[in-house]
Order: structure tokens, then C-alpha cells, then sequence
């Protein structure tokens, strides 16, 4: 409201306009629905350049007709495109636990996560998941492998410091579906079956070798489940150096925590399971949230003394870290049963070769040993030492004497993971004592599976374009896209898969470029043309002949459906005269078209232009062009006010655009103010196209107008909701043909 005047002076106040902008919808957002190499089936993907396509779809394919098109379509000045790639009967690969169950287990054998390929049908097939534990004992790493393209690279992302916390920064589902090109993963549900089962958060201390005497209480604090802080107290206490009187001061410990009610009522502390001198705080409670972490004192800092606390070295465990997904695939191994009989001890310096992953070979140098298990100790410092990578910095060698087995495993995990021992040159040491008769088992791959399509069929394509038990598939995918202008079904020429394309255009205010069948001679084409298959729709265009292009894959000439090279030039002829112009004529090229599969002469022009073929044609001097603007609806025979393509694609785009830009009148109280506003907004918008030549007339009143009052809006409309706008145009219709009369005249003589 204006401010109150209250000295002399001059108040500014400013008043919302009544008239709402209405921007213009894009004109030339083409979908692109066809088999592709590999990405999501039946998934809208936007793409803005080949280069996205490239990525996602795997780039052009000589058995998708729709990567063609959408190479044409940007080399032809298109801009921004949906991808929808379809397939029959399709299944996505899945990562498998051992009983080929989806999802992959955590430690305790309980669902944890289940990995699904970003690539539909086949293609997802063999996508390589390696899992390994952080030093955090919260979180995990996951490396994922592609599969090689056709050039033979691999695409491989690394993920490091996961979580199964959702509300972690790290939580695995965020970070991976947010980045991935490979997969998308997903956690267990948390009820039902197979429902993800948490712990309990804990905190165990590193403990010292001896504890120090204290000569005052210390204090520390307990925070359990992020929301219970609880301040401990411990009294001064003298050193603990002997086992005895490390037990002792533990068991004090345990009892001084158990002692504190605040954190009694929500945590019980314990001797630890693990390590007899160290105490493990567990919260009461189990869950995602579950944590005790422990913080420094004031004044006079417990935890320090203790061990408590990861910055201390304590281990902090939360609720989600027996959740996390078991580290897989297995690692290669070499074993060795009954070791103590098997096995010799080195009694003299010798020295062995260790491969690791078939990899070049290391040798090892051995010393006299008095034990299996300290000769496995030490060979395992030995290769760990011995070179860089995981391979051998992760390598572990362990003796376990209840089943006299000693097994040797690699630091890597999944295909080629494997360890090996022989003579180091002509050193038998190895052979003499018993190091070359493991049992070596090379790791396998973790790979996704059980991705499946039946193959597309070019005959029969209207099951796959409108598959009937998925009401999101095929076309219809594009019911996830608000807005897309062109419809490109590349080298599709079956009646019925375009007769129900064409009526999806018209419920999508959207318009379809078809293609003839291929090889057809201008009579064949009438014949198609003029018959039951391509439906007679003012919102479908049809163009012949194919196109010849220069295959990027092979070099060599390709025949190719015009649809995606025309949807390009609607494009261009979009961006540089507007859609009223109609995309032909001598400046309407076609980009990367080299020839035509049948040279259209004149006279066929003329008896193809009347039955709404539009045709493609070789003119000299100006190369390939488009010539001709017809819909479907432009037969002579069938005169409409929609003939021309330029007419319907500036109706669609002016439906739209007031579709979209007058979606403010919705609630809107439903009166005379109302109905001013809208006739200011709307033609306020119309004025604009006609500034810019979208329509004939001299002056605004002949070309358009704008009618929204009591007329239009009898109370009886209004009494039901309903608000009429009638708005009206004067479309400029295309030039076909240009009739120049020349006649002699007699020379005249001078005066």
C-alpha cells in the first residue's frame, strides 16, 4: 500500500502491472523415439549435443535407424533433443549375492544394497562392482568397472567413503545415482522381507600399554545416538602396569560408566569382546541413527588418557556399519592344507619368487624361521614391502593352527587376482620347501547379469513403439517430458505405429516427421502415400526420398530416412526466420546429405506436391534441399486450413506458449478484471508475433485478435468455473508457386 503522506513532499509508489508476461515455448524440441546401443529403455533422456548422445547411447549403430537420425539432426543446427530408447520385453542387469538373489550381503549375511545398470536390456550385462572396507569402520569403497566399447575402452568410476547412513553426506544412493554412468544402487528396504538390518552404535577404546596414575578426576563426554550428551567423571586412580592391574582399572571403568544414570538410561559399557584390557560403550538402541561418540573433557581430558574416541585411535561404530555391503568379489589366493606337514621351515637364507595378480614377479628374500605362523608373518611384511599398489600393500598371509591352514591372498579383489610362488631363478628354495604345491584359486568378477531384450523387429515395430503392458513405454514415455515439439520415429513406416503416433502428437500440441518405406520410385510412393498407412493428420509431415550420407563408421555411402536430417533443418529455419517459415526452399540445405536414393524430376514434383509428399530435391546450384511444406492435410483433394507446416507448427507453438504462460489465471477470481488482464497478457504476445512478421494483415486488427468478456463468459460458464478465450490469427501461407506473365510489345518509334 502507498506509504501515508505526512510532510509536504513527493511519495513514489510502485503498481503491479495487470498484464502477465507470456514467454514463447521453444519450437523445435525434437524426441527421438528407436532402438539404441545401449542406455536407459524407456527412459526420457535430454540430450544438447552428439556428443551427449555419444555417451549415453553409445554413438551410432548400424542397427539404430534413430542414432543416424539424431547425428543428422545436429549436424543439421538442432540443438536439444529427448531420447526415448525402446526395447521388447526387456530386463535390466542386477548385481547377485551367491544364491542369485538381487541383493548383495552385508557381513551377517542380511540384505545390504542391490546394484541395477544404467544400461537396459544386454547391454548392462558384465558391468564389474568391487567392494572393499575404508579404514573407517563406518564406510566402504566401490569401484565400478563398464564394459569395453568398441574402440576397447573401459569406463571404471571410484567411489570412496560411502555410507549406509542416508542422512551421511556420503550416503551411498546419493552420491553414486547422482554421478554414475554405470549403475544406480539402492539399499535395502528398511521392513518387509529382506529388509536391511541395523546394529547398535558403539565406541571401544585403543587402550595404552599401561595407564597412567591420575592425581585428579577426569572427565569425558558420552554422546549417544547424536542426541543424549552425558558428561563422565572418573576419580583420580593410581597406574595400571601389570595384567592384573590393567583388569582391575578396566572393570573400574566399566563400573564408573555403568555407574553414571544419564548415560546408564541410554548406553551399558562392557569389557571388550576383542581385547580384554579395552572397554566398548553400546547404545540401548539399534538403528540407522544408533552411535556413542566420545568427546574430550574439560577440564582435565579423559578420553585422551583412555584411548576413547577416534580422535585418540578409539573405534567409533554406528548403526549402519554391519549394514555395509560385504567386501566382494573374492580375492585370488594360494593355500596350503595341512601346512605344519605340507610346509618346511627355511632353516638357511634362500630366496623365492611371488607373483601377484600375473604381474611381474618379486623376489623375496627368506631368513631361518622357528614357526609356521612367524614365517607367515614375516613373508607377509616381506611382500607387502616388496612394491607399490594394492596388490601387495593389502596383501595378508595368515596361518590359522585349529585347521593347519596357511593362506596366502592378494590385496586386489575379482578377475586376475591371484597369487603365485616359484623359484626365484635357479634357487630351489621355493620347490624344497613345499611353496610351489598350493592350491591357487584366481579370483572372478563381480559382474551384473540376467539384462535381457528380445531383438527389435523392423516389420512388427508397433508392440515396441506401443508396448501394452507398460503404459509408460515406448512413446509414451515421453509423458515425463513436458514439452517437445518434433517427433521423430526414424525409418518407421508402419501404418498403424504412425496412425497412433500422429494422434499422440496432436494430444502433445507436438508434430511428426515420417519417413516412406526405402527404396520406393515415385508411383510406389503415391501409391503409400495416397493409401490407408500414413495417417492423414495436419500434425504429421511426410518426406521423401531417403537421403545418402557418408557413414561415419565405415566411410562408406548409407542410405538414410530424412526425418532426423529434417528435423534438424525445422530447426535451423526456427532460429533464423522463425517458425512461420516454412523449413524449404533454396536456403533449406540438408547438412551431410551427399545424394538421394531417387532424383526427383520436375514433373514427379508436380505429381507428388499435390498428394502432400514433400519432396527432397537436387536443385543446381543450391545442393540438396527440401521442396516442399505440406502436412498431411495438404492434399489438393482435401483442402483445410492446416495445409501448410509452417500454419500448424505456429498454431502448436501459439497453443503452447498460452498453455504454458496463462496457467496464473487458474483460481483467479472470475470477472470483468480478470477478463481485461487476460486480453492485455494475451495480446500483449500475439503483438509481439506479429512485430516480428508471424502474421498477415497491415495492422494488428487484421491480423489478429483477442476476446475475452460478458461474451465470451456468460454467467453460465461462469457459474461452472470456466473461463473462454477466443483468440484468432491470420497465418501467412508459403509461397508453392511463383507465375511470372511475360508479353512482347511493339516497338514505338520516336517523337
Amino acid at each position: 500500500m502507498p506509504t501515508t503522506p505526512t510532510a509536504p513532499g513527493v511519495y513514489i509508489y510502485e503498481s503491479p502491472s495487470n498484464v502477465q508476461s507470456i514467454t514463447g515455448v521453444s519450437t523445435s524440441t525434437a524426441a527421438f523415439v528407436g532402438p539404441a546401443l545401449r542406455g536407459p529403455i524407456n527412459q526420457p533422456w535430454q540430450i544438447s549435443g552428439w556428443g551427449d548422445y555419444n555417451t549415453v547411447f553409445g554413438g551410432l549403430s548400424p542397427k539404430s535407424e534413430m542414432s543416424y537420425a539424431v547425428w543428422q539432426f545436429f549436424q543439421n543446427q538442432g540443438s536439444n533433443a529427448w531420447i526415448v530408447r525402446v526395447g521388447n520385453n526387456a530386463t535390466t542387469a542386477l548385481s547377485h549375492d551367491a544364491a542369485n538373489n538381487p541383493w548383495l550381503d552385508d557381513v551377517n549375511g542380511n540384505p545390504s544394497l542391490t546394484f541395477e545398470a544404467f544400461d537396459g536390456g544386454f547391454a548392462g550385462n558384465g558391468i564389474g562392482v568391487s567392494i572393499y572396507f575404508a579404514t573407517d569402520p563406518n564406510r566402504f569403497n566401490v569401484i565400478l568397472t563398464g564394459v569395453p566399447d568398441a574402440s576397447g575402452n573401459v569406463a571404471t568410476e571410484t567411489y570412496n567413503g560411502l555410507s549406509m547412513n542416508s542422512q551421511d553426506g556420503f550416503y551411498v544412493e546419493s552420491v553414486i545415482n547422482n554421478q554414475s554412468g554405470l549403475v544406480s544402487v539402492k539399499r535395502a528396504p528398511l521392513t518387509g522381507t529382506g529388509h536391511i538390518v541395523f546394529g547398535s552404535g558403539s565406541s571401544t577404546n585403543a587402550p595404552p600399554a599401561t595407564y597412567p596414575a591420575t592425581t585428579v578426576t577426569t572427565t569425558m563426554t558420552v554422546v549417544v545416538d547424536g542426541a543424549t550428551s552425558v558428561p563422565v567423571s572418573f576419580p583420580a586412580r593410581a597406574a595400571a602396569t601389570t595384567a592384573a592391574e590393567i583388569t582391575a582399572l578396566v572393570n573400574d571403568l566399566v563400573t564408573t560408566l555403568n555407574a553414571t544414570a544419564a548415560l546408564a538410561a541410554v548406553a551399558t559399557a562392557a569389557v571388550s569382546a576383542s581385547n580384554p584390557d579395552a572397554v566398548t560403550i553400546t547404545s540401548k538402541s539399534s538403528g540407522e541413527t544408533s552411535s556413542v561418540i566420545v568427546l574430550q573433557g574439560s577440564p582435565n581430558d579423559a578420553s585422551r588418557l583412555l584411548g576413547f574416541g577416534s580422535a585418540n585411535g578409539g573405534s567409533e561404530i554406528d548403526g549402519t556399519s554391519q549394514t555395509r555391503p560385504a567386501p566382494s568379489p573374492a580375492p585370488g589366493t594360494l593355500t596350503f592344507t595341512t601346512a605344519s606337514t605340507s610346509v618346511k621351515l627355511p632353516a638357511t637364507p634362500g630366496n623365492i619368487s611371488v607373483t601377484l595378480d600375473g604381474g611381474r614377479a618379486v623376489t623375496i628374500a627368506l631368513t631361518a624361521e622357528a614357526t609356521l605362523a612367524q614365517f607367515a608373518t614375516d613373508l607377509g611384511n616381506a611382500v607387502q614391502s616388496a612394491r607399490p599398489g594394492v596388490a601387495y600393500s593389502a596383501f595378508t598371509s595368515v596361518y590359522d593352527s585349529g585347521t593347519d591352514t596357511w593362506t596366502l591372498t592378494s590385496g586386489t579383489r575379482g578377475a586376475g587376482s591371484g597369487v603365485a610362488i616359484s623359484n626365484a631363478g635357479t634357487d630351489t628354495t621355493a620347490q624344497t620347501l613345499g611353496l610351489t604345491a598350493g592350491t591357487a584359486v584366481i579370483g572372478a568378477a563381480q559382474v551384473l547379469s540376467g539384462g535381457s531384450e528380445a531383438p527389435f523387429d523392423p516389420t512388427n515395430p508397433y508392440a515396441t513403439f506401443f508396448p501394452p503392458s507398460n503404459p509408460k513405454g515406448g512413446i509414451y514415455a515421453l509423458e515425463d517430458v513436458q514439452i517437445f515439439n518434433l517427433l521423430v520415429l526414424a525409418g518407421i513406416s508402419d501404418g498403424a505405429t504412425l496412425q497412433d503416433a500422429a494422434a499422440y502428437c496432436q494430444t502433445r500440441m507436438a508434430f511428426l516427421i515420417m519417413d516412406p518405406p526405402p527404396g520406393l520410385q515415385p508411383p510406389a510412393v503415391e501409391t503409400y502415400a495416397t493409401g490407408p498407412l500414413p495417417p492423414k493428420s495436419d500434425h504429421a509431415a511426410l518426406y521423401y526420398p531417403y537421403i545418402d550420407i557418408t557413414d561415419p563408421l565405415t566411410g562408406a555411402t548409407r542410405p538414410t530416412p530424412p526425418s532426423g536430417t529434417m528435423a534438424g533443418v525445422y530447426a535451423a529455419t526456427d532460429a533464423a526466420r522463425g517458425v512461420w517459415k516454412a523449413p524449404a526452399g533454396t536456403n533449406a540445405s540438408l547438412v551431410g546429405a551427399i545424394g538421394l536414393e531417387y532424383n526427383v524430376t520436375d514433373a514427379e514434383s508436380a505429381i507428388l506436391n499435390p498428394i502432400a509428399i514433400n519432396a527432397i530435391r537436387n536443385l543446381t546450384p543450391y545442393g540438396i534441399v527440401s521442396w516442399g511444406a505440406r502436412t498431411m492435410h495438404g492434399q489438393d483433394a482435401n483442402p483445410s486450413n492446416y495445409k501448410y507446416v509452417p500454419v500448424r507448427r505456429l498454431a502448436l507453438y501459439i497453443e503452447q506458449s498460452l498453455y504454458q504462460g496463462t496457467q496464473w489465471v487458474v483460481f483467479e477470481p472470475n470477472d470483468a478484471n480478470l477478463w481485461g488482464q487476460v486480453r492485455l497478457t494475451v495480446g500483449s504476445f500475439m503483438d509481439s508475433l506479429f512485430r516480428q512478421g508471424a502474421f498477415a494483415g497491415a495492422s494488428p486488427r487484421d491480423a489478429y485478435f483477442v476476446k475475452c468478456d460478458a461474451d465470451t463468459n456468460p454467467p453460465s460458464s461462469v457459474s461452472l468455473g470456466v473461463l473462454n478465450v477466443v483468440v484468432g490469427f491470420a497465418p501467412v501461407d508459403p509461397v508453392e508457386f511463383v507465375i511470372i506473365t511475360i508479353t512482347q510489345i511493339s516497338g514505338q518509334s520516336g517523337s
